[in-house]
């Protein structure tokens, strides 16, 4: 239990601690949280720990990230 925490500002998923009951993918009212179904895991973005990697390899520059 506990496996979302707030660090350094941003949500973060501790594995860990993640027991796969998938409760927070029914419950966030963003729809931000899926499974991968190939590991069993709850994802969410991360921001890259900060990298934010989908912006800089987007091919169309379609994507942006704003403080």
């Amino acid at each position: 239990m506990n496996a979302i925490v707030v660090e350094d500002g941003f949500l973060k998923i501790l594995y860990h601690r993640c027991v796969r009951c998938y409760d927070c993918v029914k419950v966030c009212p963003y729809n931000g949280i899926h499974v991968d179904y190939s590991a069993r895991i709850p994802i969410k973005c991360d921001l890259c720990d900060g990298e934010v990697l989908c912006v800089k390899v987007c091919p169309t520059g379609a994507l942006k990230y704003e403080d």
